[in-house]
């Protein structure tokens, strides 16, 4: 056996091989603790490690004192939350008792006020029977053209990439050339800002107006980030008279 985990894992992990060797049996018999398919096969394989005794009724002993104390903090726990429920629902019942004839009157006689009625929000209820993983859709369905790849072990879905919308009479791609003399650094090696930079460089480069970009992974999402710090760098450029260059101040 030992010569197999060394031909496995070479001899450079020879303390692991080691350290697998020494503590087989735990690995063993928890593996098959792991995959028991329910509490009883459980319960049953424990007996059998009592049984054999030696080290295998210690690890049962340790397995069952670290399954109590989980136990004992799950149940500190819930006593905890029981707690806090209580208090919650006593503190709601003196908002409800307090006198609320209609209202209550200020100082002078004034204005008058209503008092808020607290309300306690039941979490529970809010939660998927189904667990966090529901999905609501009766079915999904693939883009036209989609297929799949059953491999060994997995299956591949090819989805064929969307056909861009055509450009408008008026859309074009905004050159680097086109802006500014000093935002030419940014975008070293480019000649162009693509489609969706294109369509928002005016607006973050020479406005102040607050704008909101949802696009896909891969849309150029940070150059527009960039093009905004342009923007707020823009507003510290002056530009030499002679036209020589510009500095920020």
């Amino acid at each position: 056996a030992e010569n197999k985990l060394v031909l496995l894992l070479d001899f450079s992990h020879f303390d692991l091989v080691k350290l697998l060797l020494q503590n087989r049996l735990k690995i063993v018999w928890c593996t098959r603790l792991a995959r028991a398919a329910d509490d009883e096969a459980r319960e049953a394989l424990k007996a059998q490690m009592t049984q054999k005794g030696g080290p295998l009724a210690a690890l049962v002993e340790a397995l069952n004192a670290t399954h109590a104390s989980a136990k004992d903090r799950q149940r500190a726990l819930e006593a905890k939350i029981r707690d806090e429920a209580r208090r919650l629902r006593s503190a709601n019942a003196d908002d409800q008792e307090a006198p609320r004839g209609g209202a209550a009157r200020g100082e002078g006689g004034g204005g008058v006020w209503h008092e808020g009625i607290r309300t306690m929000l039941e979490l529970d209820e809010l939660a998927f029977a189904q667990g966090s993983m529901l999905m609501s859709n009766a079915r999904c369905e693939l883009p036209k053209d989609s297929y799949r790849t059953t491999k060994k072990g997995y299956e591949e879905v090819h989805v064929p990439a969307l056909k861009p919308t055509p450009f408008g009479d008026n859309e074009k791609l905004r050159d680097i050339a086109a802006l500014p003399e000093w935002c030419a650094p940014a975008f070293e090696g480019v000649k162009s800002l693509n489609r969706v930079q294109s369509r928002v460089c005016d607006c973050a480069l020479f406005s102040s107006e607050n704008m909101l970009v949802s696009a896909p992974t891969g849309a150029g999402k940070t150059n527009i980030a960039m093009i905004s710090v342009l923007r707020e760098i823009g507003q510290h450029v002056v530009e030499a008279d002679d036209g020589s260059g510009a500095t920020v101040e």
